[in-house]
């Protein structure tokens, strides 16, 4: 798992995209503004990439209804792939409680 990068105080909340290692700024440098910004930049790219998308799909999960911010299906050679984006945009560091749903 790789890391962000931080500012001097060791906090990843203040970065930029001029100090993010190239492998980052390959598909964007723009910061986005919230997380609608977020939510419809991470949308663009999919597209742009050739999958169908979706924003704010709601799927039937095993564990009931589930609002999806992005939806993304690609099919590539009789095979669909699916990528479920859920779009956060804190402004601090969220630490995760808890295990992976």
């Amino acid at each position: 798992m790789s890391s962000l990068p931080t500012n001097q105080t060791g906090s990843a909340e203040t970065w930029r995209p001029w100090h993010m290692p190239e492998w980052l700024r390959m598909l964007t440098t723009r910061i986005p503004a919230d997380w609608r910004d977020l939510q419809t930049a991470v949308a663009d790219i999919l597209a742009q990439s050739g999958f169908s998308v979706q924003v704010e799909k709601v799927i039937q999960t095993v564990r009931g209804r589930a609002e999806i911010d992005v939806f993304g299906q690609e099919a590539v050679e009789g095979r669909t792939y699916t990528v479920l984006c859920e779009c956060k945009n804190w402004a601090a560091r969220v630490v995760e409680v808890g295990g992976a749903w």
